[in-house]
């Protein structure tokens, strides 16, 4: 990785080149696409965002020349560019001017929030948009494979289900992609210029207390009033917290000298059982807002320190 990072560091048209290639490659192996944006994000952190969005520049006109090339049409490039790029490169951008991974995480979430919210007001009824898709898509193949009524028929339901939340799923899918990219390329920074500075800086995570206030509220009227908009608000912050929970048990794991298990338990955990421990890790977060667990961890060690 510091071989790759530094090749990114050595010029706009290297830097350009790793991130145009590396979102084509994507297309085979999509984990790739982080490195696409961590490279973009790692120019912006280093040299700002005018050179972040120079070597975007580049990186987008020589995607787009590649893709009429293969495919005959822009291809991913218009997909990839506003949902992926642009996100990244204001997250590097407000993450160097602020030095906070709290506050370019509540920027990640605003811009899911806005994307949610522009999507209900251009579409009429989101739930039946979402339907017709998944139907053309998902049940389309399973009825392809051979799937039998009964399955059919609870594949359905699931679909009914989903779709009206489809919206907010969407949305923290790429405020989350955003933010693990910014992550990746604030570790090259780190790695080049910093050791063991994004480790310090994720292990502090914390969003504080008043978003925390409005996770709870939207939470509140999902569970009182149904609102399926409320419920799409709070998938997207949700992606947050999920992140603050998990930077919650790497903090008590570095801070307690745990073995590294714990934390290969949770993710393989949260693999396969995502829904659960994602709530889990959301829990958590918001019981941190107010008791800084981290902090109540840090005192005692450092107390017993201090005796003789």
């Amino acid at each position: 990785m510091r071989a790759l990072a530094n090749w990114v560091m050595a010029g706009r048209s290297q830097a350009a080149l790793v991130i145009a290639c590396a979102m084509f490659l994507a297309l085979l192996l999509p984990p790739l696409m982080f490195v696409s944006g961590a490279a973009l994000a790692l120019v912006a952190l280093r040299r700002g965002g005018g050179e972040g969005g120079l070597v975007l520049g580049f990186a987008a006109a020589g995607s787009l020349a590649i893709a009429w090339l293969l495919f005959g049409s822009p291809g991913p490039v218009l997909t990839v560019l506003p949902g992926f790029w642009l996100p990244v490169l204001l997250l590097a951008v407000v993450l160097r001017a602020s030095v906070s991974l709290a506050v370019a995480t509540l920027v990640a979430v605003l811009l899911g929030w806005v994307a949610v919210l522009g999507f209900h007001l251009l579409v009429d009824d989101t739930a039946a948009w979402w339907l017709q898709v998944l139907n053309a898509s998902i049940r389309q193949a399973l009825g392809e494979a051979g799937m039998d009524s009964d399955g059919m028929v609870a594949v359905d339901e699931i679909l009914q289900f989903l779709a009206p939340l489809m919206t907010g799923i969407v949305a923290a899918n790429g405020a989350l992609s955003a933010l693990l990219a910014l992550l990746l390329g604030r570790g090259w920074q780190a790695l080049l210029y910093n050791p063991g500075g994004l480790r310090r800086e994720f292990h502090a995570l914390r969003l504080g207390r008043w978003p925390a206030v409005v996770m709870m509220a939207l939470l509140a009227t999902v569970a009182l009033a149904h609102s399926p908009f409320a419920g799409n608000l709070a998938i997207v912050a949700g992606a947050a917290y999920v992140l603050q929970g998990l930077a919650v048990v790497h903090g008590l794991v570095g801070l307690r000298g745990m073995s590294r298990v714990w934390l290969v338990a949770l993710y393989l955990a949260l693999l396969l059982a995502l829904p659960q421990v994602g709530l889990g890790l959301i829990a958590l977060a918001l019981v941190d807002a107010w008791a800084d667990l981290r902090a109540r961890v840090r005192r005692p060690i450092s107390t017993e320190r201090r005796d003789p």
